[in-house]
């Protein structure tokens, strides 16, 4: 059947064409031939209406252009569809409903740039060689279930926030980590809260680079609220993050202690000062600092022992949670 390109474009075949003989004659060897047995041009295929001419094909052994058969589409032009030339304004024109437009590759005119290869700018036609993983910009989401996690496979930019509320579920940080282990950059916030089952953010093991194009309450490019296990962030002896606008805001992560914000704080750049009073309420039910104290006397009677040690004043009561002994049987 004959497969028209546009509306208004010449059909691949010609339907009109009579078909070849079921023999061609010896002398016409592997090419087709007319209904007559004269021997097609050697760019026909299936039969032709005229011999040996590459403009009476009923179909082109490789590429069609301007009404002729040809070994390979000339120059300016791009083979589409492995059977036709077509210039880079024809290619620029072409739209399917999974492709915005088709890029030019490799004297193709294709729907995307092949595996290894990514565009040269995000409006370009032209393709060029990652330099290591290519990037796939994804548009903002919200992860609240494995399935949202799911969509962003494979994704190294989010191009808007990206919002973690996972209130509950079943090995959810490897989960999380197979389906956003590879993000590299978020144009505008990250924000995770009441994500209850976390207990670190390692599961953003690529992540380096958050620019703050849009910011939470016009301040914040980075949010952690109400996530009850939380206890650690990132290890930043092997993890690097740089924030280019905005600051921290944590909230109400009882095992999160200090140290943990304020490493995250001197390591991605903030600017400003470091102040603890912003972020008191982290951290509350945590040990989150230990401090060794020296017996000053002990003493003991045949059903007890007791213990006297130098009096412990930390700067805030509330930082105390409990004195712990450590004993071993004699």
């Amino acid at each position: 059947m004959c497969q028209p390109f546009f509306s208004t474009d010449l059909p691949r075949c010609n339907p009109s064409i009579s078909q070849s003989p079921t023999e061609c004659p010896e002398k016409c060897a592997r090419q087709a031939c007319t209904a007559g047995g004269e021997c097609c041009h050697a760019q026909c295929l299936g039969s032709c209406t005229a011999p040996e001419s590459d403009t009476a094909c009923t179909a082109c052994a490789h590429y069609y252009h301007q009404g002729r058969c040809v070994a390979d589409c000339p120059r300016d032009t791009y083979r589409f569809e492995g059977w036709r030339c077509v210039s880079k304004e024809l290619c620029s024109k072409v739209h399917l409903p999974d492709f915005n437009s088709f890029v030019i590759h490799g004297g193709e005119c294709m729907s995307e740039c092949p595996h290894g290869y990514m565009q040269t700018a995000p409006n370009s036609m032209f393709c060029k060689a990652c330099d290591g993983l290519c990037d796939k910009v994804c548009e903002e989401k919200v992860i609240d279930s494995v399935d949202a996690a799911q969509s962003l496979k494979g994704c190294t930019v989010i191009k808007g926030n990206l919002h973690i509320n996972i209130r509950r579920g079943h090995n959810m940080v490897a989960e999380l980590e197979s389906f956003t282990g590879l993000i590299q950059r978020v144009t505008g916030n990250v924000r995770i809260r009441h994500s209850h089952t976390l207990s670190s953010l390692a599961f953003l093991r690529s992540l380096r680079h958050i620019d703050g194009d849009n910011l939470l309450d016009d301040m914040y490019a980075f949010s952690v609220v109400d996530n009850q296990q939380l206890q650690y962030l990132w290890d930043w002896k092997q993890h690097n993050l740089t924030i280019k606008t905005g600051k921290l805001f944590f909230r109400a992560n009882p095992k999160l202690c200090m140290s943990e914000i304020r490493k995250m704080w001197e390591k991605t750049g903030i600017q400003g000062r470091f102040d603890e009073s912003d972020f008191r309420n982290n951290g509350d039910r945590a040990s989150c600092e230990s401090t060794i104290l020296t017996f000053k006397s002990n003493s003991t009677s045949s059903t007890r022992i007791k213990l006297t040690w130098q009096r412990y004043r930390p700067p805030d009561y509330r930082d105390l949670i409990s004195f712990i002994v450590y004993y071993k049987e004699a």
